[in-house]
């Protein structure tokens, strides 16, 4: 999964912060709010952005297009996460947007532990780090 690990680049700011605060196992209360992507992000795409309602709702910008799903609620305490389907708009970008968006959704359903350190959230599959995000609001 080459695509995925060009998701993981960070900058000296978020390692630092990460390092100054354990991480811990997210809940739904940690999750709620706006959540930006802490990556790299090639020119013409939008940052990728999970927005996380009380309610389970999730949805935000996946690089080029607007995305919708749901949080599987019942898991989401002790880190445990994950997605159902994911619904979205159908709009083209550039190439590069198109294939982080791709990387994006995938690394996204694919996650099923998160992590947050102060306003880092951290989306794993065990071991392997997914995506990493850094908090615009809390919900």
């Amino acid at each position: 999964m080459p695509r995925i690990r060009s998701l993981h680049v960070l900058s000296l700011l978020l390692i630092t912060s990460c390092a100054m605060q354990q991480a811990r196992p997210a809940e739904l209360d940690d999750l709620a709010g706006t959540w930006q992507f802490a990556g790299e992000v090639p020119v013409g795409a939008k940052i990728p952005t999970l927005a996380i309602q009380r309610d389970g709702r999730v949805g935000g910008t996946s690089g080029v297009n607007r995305y919708q799903t749901t949080l599987t609620t019942e898991n989401a305490t002790k880190g445990s996460f994950g997605v159902g389907p994911v619904a979205g708009t159908r709009m083209m970008g550039t190439r590069d947007a198109m294939q982080l968006e791709t990387s994006f959704l995938e690394a996204l359903a694919l996650a099923d532990l998160a992590l947050v350190a102060g306003d880092l959230l951290v989306l794993k599959n065990g071991e392997r780090t997914l995506l990493r995000f850094r908090r615009v609001t809390r919900g």
